[in-house]
């Protein structure tokens, strides 16, 4: 099941204008040129970031020599790009307010054989880049030995140190462009690219206390970013811290009320930023891994999805989202299930509240969905297990054919609670949230929701939850 943001992101960019914002504003039209020794007569392509999307910014040709030049009226915008050739290959660049230079290199070997003109960015770049190549190696290897060593190991502890030096001087080569270069775009670019530093708090036997250590480095993850920086949108870098932030932050409502809101209001610094920040952590919770954690969801669009914030958008698309997580909010985990009551196949009155069994599986469903014709079957042999362990079935139909309905329920053994509501008769959809069908509910003796968004398979783990409490 996929639950639908009525947010699109669209590349249609609003340009900021403040200390770093990303701006189309360059000394000279663009003026790329390209020398690429073993690639002639085909196209490459720039392809642009924006968060964790690629998209093709510009494309050229090279001709009989392997030369190709990028070249427009209006600047790029100021970010990551990557020239790309047919066969996927890509080789990294950087464009800032200097947009017209030349990079001549080797297709096979572009960080060896870059030579860069009158771009101080990718000077730097690839400067960085040849140095990770020397060191990169060193430190895989040591690590690769290290997770072989146990920490008893006498050659353990050496090996850490040897780790260490690497680390120290990857360091060092880093502050040497923030010594040297602090206003150039590579420099920040890669500063606000590093992650906070690991702290190792220790247990009284002397092993690593890994929640206190993830707490410390939660909370020292953002202290250093410069959240006015938009530019950083248009590279990997902010997509990639905030991905990795929210992966460790722990899956449970309260943490993410924590660490998610603090980040979404760190990222207000910036217009672009607090947009991005928001629609895309909203969108991790559409649909999230562990069940219940769309109440989050609900959280950011009710606290940021205003009218006031919200300025990116139109007012009624505002109203729009609200009102939609206002059906969801109903329907989440923990809450008391509504009651449905309509007709069933033999034109008698059925209810969900009529059901006394310990616990009720709510199925709403379409006869001409291919995903429900895939799941209805396997709820039956659920049922067909479980219906003597206190299980029963509630289904709602929602297309639009009796005959065709009845049909589907003979022909699937469906003896359930069933009723046939294409027109919303009985209002189950204000009481039931659905977006995408099959959905499916499960109660417990007091018609709390102990399950939602899943499908069969899922429903006796949930099931044997609540029988363990």
């Amino acid at each position: 099941m996929i639950r639908v943001l009525f947010i699109l992101i669209v590349f249609g960019f609003v340009i900021q204008h403040n200390a770093y914002g990303n701006t189309n504003r360059a000394d000279n039209p663009p003026h790329i040129q390209l020398q690429i020794n073993g690639f002639k007569n085909d196209y490459v392509r720039l392809i642009a970031f924006y968060g964790e999307q690629r998209y093709t910014a510009d494309s050229a040709m090279t001709d009989e020599t392997g030369k190709a030049i990028f070249q427009k009226d209006s600047a790029y915008l100021t970010g990551m790009y990557f020239i790309q050739f047919p066969d996927k290959k890509n080789v990294q660049m950087l464009i800032a307010r200097e947009q017209q230079f030349s990079m001549s290199f080797d297709k096979e070997n572009p960080v060896g054989t870059m030579i860069v003109s009158n771009s101080l960015d990718n000077e730097l770049l690839y400067k960085n880049l040849k140095y990770e190549a020397t060191i990169t190696p060193k430190f895989d290897s040591i690590q690769k030995v290290l997770d072989k060593l146990n920490k008893d190991d006498a050659d353990y502890i050496q090996t850490e140190k040897e780790k260490e030096k690497i680390l120290t001087l990857r360091k060092s080569h880093i502050q040497w462009f923030a010594d040297h270069y602090p206003n150039a775009f590579f420099t920040r670019f890669k500063i606000l690219g590093q992650n906070a530093e690991i702290k190792f708090p220790k247990l009284p036997d002397g092993s690593i206390d890994i929640p206190l250590q993830t707490y410390y480095f939660l909370n020292d993850y953002w202290k250093d970013y410069d959240f006015t920086d938009e530019r950083m949108l248009y590279t990997a870098v902010y997509y990639n811290k905030l991905k990795k932030y929210i992966a460790l932050v722990p899956q449970n409502l309260d943490s993410l009320i924590k660490y998610g809101d603090a980040v979404i209001d760190l990222s207000k610094a910036n217009k672009k930023m607090f947009e991005f920040t928001a629609i895309w952590i909203a969108m991790q919770y559409v649909q999230p891994k562990t069940m219940g954690l769309e109440a989050y969801y609900v959280h950011v669009i009710e606290k940021y999805w205003t009218y006031d914030q919200i300025t990116w958008e139109e007012p009624y698309e505002v109203d729009r989202l609200r009102a939609q997580v206002k059906l969801i909010k109903t329907s989440l985990l923990g809450n008391t299930a509504q009651d449905v009551k309509g007709i069933n196949e033999y034109d008698k009155p059925v209810s969900i509240y009529d059901i006394k069994a310990p616990f009720t599986v709510v199925y709403l469903f379409s006869y001409d969905c291919g995903k429900c014709k895939k799941e209805t079957p396997n709820l039956v042999a659920f049922y067909n297990e479980w219906k003597h362990k206190g299980v029963e079935v509630f289904t709602i139909c929602m297309d639009g054919d009796t005959s065709a309905w009845k049909q589907y329920l003979l022909k699937n053994n469906m003896s359930f609670h069933n009723i046939f509501d294409p027109m919303n008769t009985t209002d189950f959809l204000s009481k039931y949230y659905v977006d995408i069908t099959p959905e499916i509910y499960v109660l417990n003796k007091d018609h709390k929701i102990i399950g939602n968004n899943i499908n069969s398979s899922q429903i006796p783990s949930v099931i044997e939850h609540e029988l363990s409490k």
